[in-house]
């Protein structure tokens, strides 16, 4: 899974307003980070392997529930993993076996695409600058509304 942390441990007045708006950071980190994720959704969308294109027009951003505070977003199909008409997704981008399960390894490896993933690492770094820059916009806007 991809991932990355943002600091802004550097910048005191910035973090001193983040934890002023306490439990309101978190709708602003979920606009901030889809934002940041739809030029990947749209590297996705156009580097995704097109049969009937269904696969294809699936492809969302959705926030998944996050641990201790935190905020996941992540790239998947409308239905989510394994679900739905394109249950297959995950089966393209990562990889699966073919034949029968009685073969056990025996079976013959398909690799995977990493059609997300690749948009993922071919726009990573755009990605953090926008997620800084988001936050520190939207943070400080907020801030200004106390």
């Amino acid at each position: 899974m991809a991932s990355f942390t943002v600091d802004l441990s550097g910048d005191a007045e910035l973090v001193r307003k983040i934890e002023a708006l306490g439990a309101a950071i978190k709708p602003i980190a979920v606009k901030v980070l889809r934002a940041a994720a739809a030029p990947v959704l749209s590297r996705a969308q156009a580097d995704a392997p097109v049969k009937t294109g269904a696969m294809k027009r699936a492809l969302r951003i959705k926030k998944v529930a996050g641990r201790q505070g935190r905020v996941r977003i992540v790239i998947t199909t409308s239905s989510g993993d394994f679900k739905g008409d394109q249950f297959y997704t995950p089966f393209v981008e990562l990889g699966h076996r073919q034949g029968s399960r009685k073969l056990g390894n025996a079976r013959k490896q398909i690799p995977g695409r990493r059609f997300i993933l690749g948009a993922w690492g071919s726009l990573q770094s755009q990605t953090e600058q926008t997620v800084r820059d988001g936050f520190k916009q939207e943070i400080e806007a907020a801030a200004k509304a106390l």
